[in-house]
């Protein structure tokens, strides 16, 4: 989706679909680009029970490998940064006590009852987790700038930490350059993800598994599109006007992306590009 996107809206629908699980003409996986100045991502949730969302910091940046079960040596950041203070009644009682800011060792992991989002700051890219199917990766997202480019997480700043919602904007940054793009990622108790790009970002690049394609006629019939009847083609432009559906890899969870009325463009590529 190009730089005139205001708002984008990104569901992850995480349930089964037994009519596909033995579908002969499952395609090959493509890769959702979408571009944004203001982007807004979100999942919905499961019928399932639905827990309070929290930020981890794993103390040590994540390497080559990301193992979401080993958590011995993770934090959990408190909804009220003043517990860190060594004298907590002292500085509520100080009149020049006006707060303080979390300053992350490791890596961020934002947490809810249905999916984890890892932060990965050595690669400068969030992956999107799925609780519910063994914590199986489904997404990337990566500034659009930045795709394909060695690029790195600087900075963390918690805007807010409820438990019943979340707020993390996020700094990115391509290696060895000073120019920083930064990003506003909100999580509530569903499997809801907002996503909001500053001004100096020139897009949102999300990648997943996408097997099929659909672009909802609301008023016309379906548009369906199959990796397997664009083998030589680049770049794919969707003519959605405001939703895209994307069937994930493995039969199992479906892609959402909403975005409001406007002179947005959205785009699929292959996985390979």
């Amino acid at each position: 989706m190009r730089s005139t996107i205001r708002s984008l809206t990104f569901l992850i629908i995480l349930t089964a679909f037994p009519d596909l699980e033995n579908h002969p003409d499952a395609a090959r996986a493509d890769t959702a680009v979408s571009s944004a100045k203001s982007t807004v991502l979100t999942a919905i949730a499961t019928g399932t029970t639905l827990a309070n969302t929290m930020i981890w910091d794993t103390m040590l940046p994540f390497d080559h490998k990301v193992d979401l079960r080993e958590r011995s040596n993770w934090k959990v950041v408190p909804t009220n940064l003043l517990m860190l203070e060594v004298d907590p009644t002292a500085a509520t009682s100080d009149p020049g006590y006006h707060g303080r800011e979390y300053e992350f060792k490791g890596d961020a992991v934002i947490e809810n009852g249905h999916l984890i989002a890892v932060f990965r700051s050595a690669e400068g890219k969030v992956v999107v987790y799925s609780k519910a199917d063994s914590y199986e990766k489904r997404i990337e997202i990566v500034p659009l700038q930045l795709k394909g480019k060695p690029a790195t997480i600087t900075s963390y700043n918690i805007i807010w930490n409820t438990g019943d919602e979340t707020a993390l904007e996020v700094s990115f940054s391509a290696r060895g350059r000073t120019e920083k793009c930064s990003v506003i990622f909100s999580f509530d108790r569903k499997q809801i993800v907002e996503i909001k790009p500053g001004r100096d970002m020139k897009g949102i690049s999300i990648l997943g598994p996408i097997e099929y394609g659909i672009a909802p006629g609301f008023i016309g019939d379906d548009l369906i599109f199959d990796a397997r009847e664009y083998p030589s083609i680049n770049t794919l432009c969707v003519p959605a006007e405001n939703t895209f559906l994307g069937l994930l890899e493995g039969q199992n969870s479906m892609l959402v992306v909403t975005w409001p009325e406007g002179k947005q463009q959205m785009k699929l590529v292959p996985g390979d590009k």
